[in-house]
This record gives C-alpha cells, structure tokens and sequence, in this order.
C-alpha cells in the first residue's frame, strides 16, 4: 500500500462540511416525548446533531492528538476544557439533555479543531468559505422574513411557523434557525472566522475590503421591511 494521496481532502473534512450543510435545518428527528411535553422540557435531536457524531468518529481521535501536542488549537482547547467540566458536572447529575449538550460541544471543539488543521493547507478555504455561505443564506432568509412579515412556507425545512421574536421594540427574525439569538450568534461566529481568512490571505486589504463591502450589503437588506 502507497502513501496517502495528501492532494485528496481528509475525511474529517468532508464531515464537517455535512454538519455545516444540516446546520440551517432545525427538523426533529427524536424527541423523549414528542415534544408534547414542550421543548424545553425534552431532549431533541436535530438532524445536525447527527453530522456531529460523525464528526466525532471522523475527527475525534485526531483532535485530542492536537490538543494534547504544544501550541495545539487555543480556541479548541478552551472548548475542550468547557466540554471536560460540564462533563465531570453531567456525572454528578445525569439527564438526557446534558449528554446532548456534550455532544454538541465535543462535535464544536472537533470543528474548531479541523478549521484550525486545515488552515494553513491547500483546503484552508473550505471551511471559512462554507460558514460564510451559511451566514449568507441565513441572511437572505431572515431578510425575507422581514420584507414580507412572516414565515416563507419552509417548514418542511424546518422554519419555525411565527419566526420572530420581539427585541428592543423590533421584530428579530429567526432564518431557518429556532431563535433570533442562534442567528445572531451565527453572524458574530461567520465575521470573525472570515475576517481572520482575509487577514491571512495573500492580499488581506483587498480581501478584507471585499468582505466589509459583502457585510454592508447583508447588513442593508437585513434592515430591509
């Protein structure tokens, strides 16, 4: 048997561009009661949750072998720490929606650490890039959200029925996502992974300018009713 082909992506990429591609569809796939008991009284699994584990398997054993090594993944360490904590805390007082916390936080680390292995490498685009079309397609959904003053009919996707929440006097839409506050959350997690690109890239003052002038426009038709 040769040498692995090193031009080819490594399989820990491919899972976590399936966790990002289930990321906008909040579909139940197993709840404890049927979500009769309402959902914040249940454990719910998304399909993304799924793509987690899988990353897990594919990119587990590889992540703690970074994490351990000097000058490993700051930002996947201090998930990892997190993870460890709550963990020893979940020991102590066990229930269904620890462990799916846990699972959500060990599949984060596992992503973190693969966006920060791949980096430097041929594939260091893909993972950025594939957050940025997130955010951009979260954009453009809750922007239409808010030009027609409601739910686009999408709930076979998993858009919740009445996506918005009131905030500070406004309406915050949802996107595809369960909260106003996951989309937001989404929009600081996607400008500061892809700013970081841009400073890296070869031309960081064209990519950066690039990237603020992209940010204005999602900003405008976001405020867009």
């Amino acid at each position: 048997m040769g040498p692995p082909d090193e031009s080819a992506p490594p399989p820990r990429l491919g899972a976590a561009m399936v966790v990002l591609a289930l990321t906008p569809f909040p579909l139940v796939v197993w709840s404890t009661h049927g979500l009769r008991a309402g959902y914040d009284l249940e454990t719910v699994v998304f399909p993304v949750d799924l793509g987690l584990a899988l990353l897990l398997v594919a990119a587990g054993g590889a992540t703690v072998r970074r994490m351990r090594r000097r000058g490993g993944p700051a930002g996947a360490r201090l998930l990892g720490l997190l993870t460890t904590v709550l963990g020893l805390a979940w020991l102590a007082h066990p229930s269904g929606r620890g462990a799916h916390l846990l699972l959500e936080l060990a599949g984060v680390t596992a992503l973190a650490a693969v966006i920060e292995e791949l980096w430097p490498g041929r594939f260091g685009d893909a993972l950025p890039l594939a957050v940025g079309a997130l955010a951009g397609l979260e954009t453009v959904w809750s922007a239409a959200q808010l030009a027609t003053g409601h739910a686009l009919g999408l709930s076979v996707l998993g858009e919740h029925t009445d996506p918005f929440q009131s905030v500070g006097g406004g309406l915050a839409p949802f996107g595809s996502l369960v909260h106003c506050y996951l989309l937001a959350g989404l929009a600081l997690v996607a400008t500061g992974v892809l700013v970081a690109r841009a400073v890296a890239s070869a031309r960081p003052k064209r990519e950066l300018t690039r990237l603020l002038l992209n940010m204005k426009i999602m900003k405008v038709s976001a405020h867009m009713k």
